[in-house]
């Protein structure tokens, strides 16, 4: 049943892969009448996009989450407890040229990853029962919405290109966590009793509050390269409130659950993004 369901997971991402990629090839044709695009170099495009022009993007990313890092900055690695994963991602990606110097973007995901903790044994003197613990964490889901606009400056040179980024990230997301769906099994093997915990529980990907976006990208063109950089950084608005499941095992082996509310604030971050490009002629 495992190599049933991942076979059928892989057909479903294939699928909708080629769904944001066979709409991207259609668009991506030039016209006839698009002579501005078709004889200007991708190295002296300008980091908006020109006047009236749209771009629709869809992308499929695999990660390989490895690592994470305390509240001290102090890097963890997820493999020596057996909680490396995968993520999948798909995203669309929209970008209109209001006119030569203002773009506005949007763009939207959908994310999922298992993280599927090392089973834990606890093994008591004399005759107690053999307790297993298994916990399977689920994120997956629609991410918030991101809406943007990139300035650029009105420079007289081609050499060089800067640009203002601001933009939010947009609550439309589910936040909130699904019910648990916690199970117990009371087995025996060789005349010893054996209790199977598993513990399962459901993330979606929303962040519950409106993140601000400000940042800033240059671009600088020689003869055959161009060089860009950029950073841009978060800051959520206002503090969030969401809850955590708690539970408790019936005598009959079922499981009820409660909220326990708590407030939380997204922590600020910064990223950056550098990259080099190269045209013979």
């Amino acid at each position: 049943p495992i190599h049933a369901d991942l076979h059928l997971s892989m057909k479903l991402y294939l699928l909708a892969l080629s769904i944001f990629i066979l709409p991207m090839v259609v668009l991506a044709q030039t016209s006839s009448g698009d002579s501005l695009l078709a004889n200007e170099r991708a190295i002296d495009r300008p980091i908006t996009l020109h006047a009236g022009q749209l771009r629709i993007t869809g992308g499929y990313g695999l990660a390989i989450i490895s690592r994470r890092y305390n509240l001290y900055g102090e890097t963890i690695e997820l493999r020596d407890n057996a909680l490396s994963n995968l993520k999948h991602r798909f995203l669309l990606d929209v970008k209109y040229g209001i006119n030569d110097f203002i773009q506005f973007n949007a763009s939207i995901a959908r994310s999922s990853n298992v993280v599927r903790k090392q089973r834990e044994y606890i093994v008591p003197e004399g005759t107690d029962p053999v307790v297993s613990h298994d916990v399977v964490t689920k994120f997956t889901g629609v991410e918030d919405l991101f809406v943007g606009l990139d300035l650029r400056a009105p420079l007289r040179t081609r050499k060089l290109d800067i640009a203002v980024a601001l933009g939010a990230t947009l609550p439309v997301a589910s936040f909130d966590p699904g019910e648990p769906q916690h199970s117990v099994m009371f087995t025996q093997d060789d005349g010893a009793n054996i209790h199977k915990f598993v513990y399962r529980y459901y993330y979606p990907r929303g962040k519950g509050v409106t993140v601000a976006h400000v940042g800033a990208m240059a671009k600088y063109r020689m003869s055959r390269f161009a060089f860009s950089a950029g950073v841009n950084y978060q800051h959520g608005l206002r503090d969030g409130k969401s809850f955590e499941w708690r539970h408790q095992m019936n005598d009959d082996g079922s499981f009820v659950y409660r909220r326990d509310p708590f407030d939380y604030r997204l922590p600020d971050s910064f990223a950056y993004f550098a990259e080099t490009e190269y045209q013979p002629r």
